[in-house]
């Protein structure tokens, strides 16, 4: 429910858009074999503490863990745009290269700039917590909900889709040839706080 979690219009939290991209991802990968939890409330009502999101991935014995966001640059609109994503350098180099795919596909399939992949090894929770764990983790920003036209863009199914599928192709490209024939179980993930340090 933070102010900054939601479109300047006030049409949809952050939430909203991140939960049907991951309901677009999960069968994308199990399709392929690929073991999907959910760490948010699917819901919606409530917002799971990072940390106990943490400790749920740590029960399920998690390789993966995928941190789905919108971005923002404040209250008020702005001409901010493109998607970006971020690893740890002190994780895999297959969590690094994921990051680096994630951000040049969705780029290229939801028709935005790239904003890079960057190496967020101590500022962000999720990189850094869960890379201690031992699990990998990226976490993604899709477009901005402080700028007008990736808000109406951000309400459709096409967009939703786009970025599901920018995720599954780079994770199944990354990670498939070096586990072929291992259970591998992936953290399908929405964190709604991941400034928080």
């Amino acid at each position: 429910e933070t102010p900054g979690k939601r479109a300047v219009d006030d049409s949809f939290r952050e939430w909203d858009i991140n939960s049907r991209v991951a309901n677009y991802l999960e069968p994308m990968l199990e399709g392929k074999g690929i073991t999907v939890y959910r760490v948010d409330d699917t819901t919606g009502q409530t917002d799971v503490s990072l940390n106990a999101r943490l400790q749920r991935a740590i029960s399920y014995g998690s390789d993966l863990h995928v941190s789905i966001h919108q971005n923002a640059t404040g209250d008020t609109w702005s001409e901010a745009t493109g998607t970006e994503a971020y690893y740890s350098c002190l994780g895999s180099q297959e969590s690094q290269e994921l990051a680096r795919q994630v951000a040049q596909k969705m780029a290229q399939y939801i028709g935005t700039k790239n904003r890079g992949n960057k190496d967020a090894s101590q500022s962000l929770f999720i990189t850094r917590e869960f890379t201690k764990a031992g699990i990998d983790a990226n976490l993604y920003e899709g477009l901005f909900m402080s700028n007008q036209q990736d808000v109406a863009q951000m309400k459709t199914d096409d967009y939703a889709s786009a970025y599901a599928k920018a995720i599954a192709e780079s994770i199944l490209s990354t990670y498939r040839t070096e586990i072929s024939n291992e259970p591998f179980t992936v953290r399908v993930k929405k964190d709604l706080n991941e400034t928080l340090t």
